[in-house]
């Protein structure tokens, strides 16, 4: 099913390495009046994914639609008591678009628009991974706009590495290797879509001066600035997006973005080049302690590339696996069966 490539449509979709300021960033878009960004809908890195695979293998494209969005979407709809979406109101609102990607996408997002944020005029996603699959939003949807947040690689693998956050690794030298491999893509990414559907920005400097930083963002997406970015949220739109008790949903406040980062020297050494890249003061560690952690990471990195081979054979359009441990035998399994995409890693 080839994309009808509708030009009059502008979604958000903000990518970055987790803990990064992702969250954060969608939280202050869910502010502005005209935008209802959702979290964690992995609408290109995984839904298209698998709704493609099904579709060539000769389902029906609205009803294929239909079920892996909302099998996808099942434990975020059970957290939120002001949204419903039945089967039948899905499937009357695809009726009523081209049974291509982008307008199967479009009608479901806007149908979860209205009833999460009646006032908004634009959707978005907050998905890190869809950082793999920047290319195919822009040319699915042209006048796409993009949101990459980075920050200081070192803060976000101390972030990863915090027991209380339970989808990494408890390995930082593991988590240094998601971050660089975030990085990498991004990169890649970043050569197939025009400037005008980019924007980078840098978490510490959102910190440091908010209303500045957004109004930049708020120029890019072509919106004027709004107040109510820099206070708290309509508790209505908090619970209807999710995450209701995350710290971005009020004012920005100071982060722990200043504290004494405390590294091993072999995490510190498989950074540095990404801090050099990214601007970010560092002191050079020794050759030794770079070879060793080289040593130290090659098993984590070999399976990277291996798995990343195998569901590139498997699924060709889905971009980049982004493991975040060594994995176990059963997820080799359901990351290399066909129509496994929706499997978050």
């Amino acid at each position: 099913m080839s994309n009808s490539a509708p030009t009059n449509r502008r979604p958000v979709f903000v990518v970055g390495c987790p803990r990064s300021g992702n969250t954060l960033m969608g939280c202050l878009l869910d502010k502005h009046p005209d935008f209802a960004v959702f979290f964690e809908q992995s609408t290109f890195y995984s839904l298209q994914t698998t709704w493609s695979e099904h579709v060539d293998s000769g389902a029906d494209p609205r009803e294929s639609f239909a079920d892996v969005a909302l099998q996808g979407l099942a434990p975020w709809l059970e957290q939120q008591s002001c949204i419903s979406l039945p089967r039948d109101e899905v499937l009357d609102v695809l009726g009523q678009v081209e049974p291509c990607w982008p307008d199967l996408l479009d009608a479901f997002m806007r149908l979860q628009m209205r009833k999460a944020k009646p006032g908004a005029s634009r959707w978005g996603d907050k998905t890190p991974q869809n950082v793999a699959r920047m290319a195919s939003i822009v040319e699915a949807f042209p006048q796409a706009r993009i949101i990459y947040v980075y920050r200081d690689p070192r803060h976000s693998v101390v972030s990863l590495s915090n027991p209380s956050f339970p989808h990494a690794s408890d390995d930082e030298l593991v988590n240094a290797e998601v971050v660089r491999h975030y990085q990498r893509v991004y990169e890649q990414q970043k050569q197939q879509v025009p400037p005008a559907n980019l924007i980078e920005v840098r978490y510490e400097e959102l910190l440091d001066d908010p209303p500045t930083q957004l109004a930049r963002v708020c120029s890019f997406l072509q919106v004027d600035f709004d107040e109510a970015m820099l206070g708290d949220v309509d508790p209505e739109v908090a619970q209807a997006i999710g995450w209701v008790h995350y710290k971005g949903w009020q004012k920005i406040r100071p982060q722990p973005s200043a504290r004494t980062i405390e590294l091993r020297a072999e995490t510190q050494a498989r950074l540095e080049p990404l801090l050099a890249q990214l601007g970010y003061d560092y002191r050079p560690t020794s050759a030794r302690t770079r070879l060793r952690a080289q040593a130290l990471t090659l098993p984590f990195r070999g399976v990277n590339q291996l798995l990343n081979a195998l569901w590139r054979v498997r699924h060709p359009s889905a971009g980049d696996l982004f493991l975040k441990d060594l994995p176990s035998w059963s997820d080799y399994l359901r990351w290399v069966i066909p129509h496994s995409a929706s499997t978050r890693a």
